[in-house]
């Protein structure tokens, strides 16, 4: 049976990697966005 602080330390650490991994995905996006708007700002 786990603890209560068991418990609470594997909620907390599924949230963090969560968010950690949204805000890669995120941080992605944006990065390739840029990356094409430049692209076509100095392709002209």
């Amino acid at each position: 049976m786990s603890s209560n602080a068991e418990v609470f330390r594997k909620t907390v650490l599924d949230n963090l990697i969560k968010e950690l991994l949204e805000q890669k995905t995120d941080s992605k996006k944006f990065f390739e966005e840029e990356r094409r708007r430049y692209d076509g700002e100095h392709r002209k």
